[in-house]
Protein backbone atom coordinates (compact mmCIF):
# COMPACT_ATOMS: atom_id res chain seq x y z
CA UNK A 1 0.00 0.00 0.00
CA UNK A 2 1.56 3.55 -1.11
CA UNK A 3 0.89 6.42 1.70
CA UNK A 4 -0.13 9.40 0.66
CA UNK A 5 2.23 12.22 0.42
CA UNK A 6 2.12 14.77 3.42
CA UNK A 7 2.96 18.92 3.00
CA UNK A 8 3.09 21.47 5.96
CA UNK A 9 2.10 24.72 4.16
CA UNK A 10 3.39 27.55 6.95
CA UNK A 11 2.24 31.01 7.07
CA UNK A 12 1.59 33.75 9.58
CA UNK A 13 -1.54 34.66 7.54
CA UNK A 14 -4.82 32.62 7.91
CA UNK A 15 -5.89 33.78 4.84
CA UNK A 16 -2.91 32.82 2.55
CA UNK A 17 -3.50 29.47 4.33
CA UNK A 18 -6.57 28.76 3.51
CA UNK A 19 -6.41 29.83 -0.25
CA UNK A 20 -3.04 27.54 -0.51
CA UNK A 21 -5.14 24.69 0.76
CA UNK A 22 -8.13 25.11 -0.86
CA UNK A 23 -5.97 25.14 -4.06
CA UNK A 24 -3.94 22.12 -3.26
CA UNK A 25 -6.66 20.01 -2.01
CA UNK A 26 -8.82 20.04 -5.52
CA UNK A 27 -5.79 19.28 -7.67
CA UNK A 28 -3.56 16.75 -5.63
CA UNK A 29 -3.95 13.96 -3.49
CA UNK A 30 -1.59 14.37 -0.34
CA UNK A 31 -2.57 15.31 3.24
CA UNK A 32 -2.25 18.80 4.05
CA UNK A 33 -0.99 20.24 7.13
CA UNK A 34 -0.59 24.05 8.55
CA UNK A 35 1.63 26.06 10.76
CA UNK A 36 1.15 29.64 11.59
CA UNK A 37 4.27 30.33 13.11
CA UNK A 38 8.21 29.32 12.28
CA UNK A 39 7.98 27.40 16.02
CA UNK A 40 5.17 25.65 15.31
CA UNK A 41 6.61 24.46 11.93
CA UNK A 42 9.76 23.48 13.72
CA UNK A 43 7.98 21.45 15.96
CA UNK A 44 5.41 19.60 13.44
CA UNK A 45 8.35 18.83 11.86
CA UNK A 46 9.84 17.03 14.39
CA UNK A 47 6.52 15.25 15.21
CA UNK A 48 5.27 13.99 11.43
CA UNK A 49 7.17 13.41 8.54
CA UNK A 50 6.30 15.44 5.52
CA UNK A 51 7.16 15.21 1.47
CA UNK A 52 7.47 18.74 1.27
CA UNK A 53 7.50 21.88 3.16
CA UNK A 54 5.97 25.48 1.56
CA UNK A 55 7.08 27.69 4.28
CA UNK A 56 6.36 31.77 4.10
CA UNK A 57 9.31 33.84 4.82
CA UNK A 58 8.49 36.71 6.63
CA UNK A 59 6.70 35.76 9.78
CA UNK A 60 7.17 37.79 13.60
CA UNK A 61 8.40 34.77 15.69
CA UNK A 62 10.79 32.69 14.34
CA UNK A 63 11.09 33.75 9.95
CA UNK A 64 11.41 30.74 7.43
CA UNK A 65 14.84 30.98 6.96
CA UNK A 66 15.68 30.16 10.45
CA UNK A 67 12.52 27.17 10.51
CA UNK A 68 14.17 25.86 7.85
CA UNK A 69 17.67 25.67 9.03
CA UNK A 70 16.54 24.20 12.58
CA UNK A 71 14.01 21.64 10.48
CA UNK A 72 17.26 20.41 8.58
CA UNK A 73 18.69 19.70 11.44
CA UNK A 74 17.12 16.64 11.96
CA UNK A 75 18.39 13.69 9.67
CA UNK A 76 14.88 12.86 8.12
CA UNK A 77 14.11 16.40 7.39
CA UNK A 78 17.77 17.29 5.53
CA UNK A 79 16.51 16.19 2.19
CA UNK A 80 12.81 17.49 1.99
CA UNK A 81 12.35 19.70 -0.62
CA UNK A 82 11.36 23.61 0.61
CA UNK A 83 9.06 26.14 -1.55
CA UNK A 84 9.86 29.60 0.14
CA UNK A 85 6.89 31.71 -0.13
CA UNK A 86 7.12 35.35 0.07
CA UNK A 87 4.28 38.31 -0.10
CA UNK A 88 7.38 40.89 -0.13
CA UNK A 89 9.49 42.41 -2.87
CA UNK A 90 12.21 39.14 -3.54
CA UNK A 91 15.97 40.82 -3.99
CA UNK A 92 18.79 38.65 -5.50
CA UNK A 93 20.20 37.91 -1.78
CA UNK A 94 17.55 37.22 -0.62
CA UNK A 95 16.45 34.50 -2.62
CA UNK A 96 19.83 33.02 -2.79
CA UNK A 97 19.55 32.81 0.94
CA UNK A 98 16.35 31.11 0.86
CA UNK A 99 17.73 28.61 -1.81
CA UNK A 100 20.67 28.30 0.31
CA UNK A 101 19.46 27.55 3.42
CA UNK A 102 18.69 23.99 3.08
CA UNK A 103 17.33 22.06 -0.30
CA UNK A 104 15.11 25.16 -1.29
CA UNK A 105 13.53 24.29 -4.43
CA UNK A 106 12.03 27.46 -5.35
CA UNK A 107 11.09 31.11 -4.15
CA UNK A 108 7.82 31.69 -4.98
CA UNK A 109 6.55 35.84 -5.05
CA UNK A 110 2.93 36.13 -3.38
CA UNK A 111 0.00 36.43 -4.73
CA UNK A 112 0.42 33.08 -6.44
CA UNK A 113 -3.07 32.89 -7.36
CA UNK A 114 -4.37 36.17 -9.18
Amino acid sequence: MVSRQTLLIVDDNESNIIALKETLEGNIDAEIFTATSGNEAVQKAFEQDFDLFMMDVKMPDMDGFEAVKYIKKEAKNKLIPVLFLTGVSAEPADIIKGLESGAAVDYIIKPIFQ
